[in-house]
């Protein structure tokens, strides 16, 4: 009755340690695409907010005459009432594409509006809505 026809069963330790570090590199991929995954939303929610902003202050802009637009609003200077409102350091600008400074109004005026703001990593993010206005 010697030891030689005896069968274990189950892992060696070698086979354990193998299908840990399996275990772990698969959980490490999924935990990273959860990450990556959850950045995108966030990117994508403050996208969201900056345009709805843009056409809430847009719909703001149309309601002054083409004439009167850019002295209520002036060109390059934020918007009173927008700055940080939903998203951090948040501005929202208007530039009047084809209207120079001492010209007359011409008609229609090209209204762009940038909205800029930093996102969760601190990069200065940027979007734009443009329209135009006829007398």
């Amino acid at each position: 009755m010697g030891g030689a026809g005896i069968a274990r069963a189950g892992f060696t330790l070698v086979e354990l340690m193998i299908a840990i570090v399996v275990l772990l590199i698969g959980a490490l991929a999924a935990f990273g695409t959860q990450v990556t995954s959850g950045q995108m939303i966030d990117f994508s929610r403050d996208v969201t907010v900056a345009v709805n902003d843009l056409e809430m202050c847009m719909e703001e802009l149309l309601l002054q005459s083409a004439d009167n637009m850019p002295i209520v609003y002036p060109e390059g200077a934020p918007v009173p009432g927008y700055q940080g409102l939903h998203l951090r350091n948040e501005d929202l600008v208007p530039t009047y594409v084809n209207w120079d400074a001492g010209q007359p109004i011409p008609d229609p005026l090209e209204i762009q509006l940038v909205a800029t703001w930093l996102d969760g990593s601190g990069r200065i993010q940027r979007q734009t809505l443009t329209t135009a206005k006829s007398r």
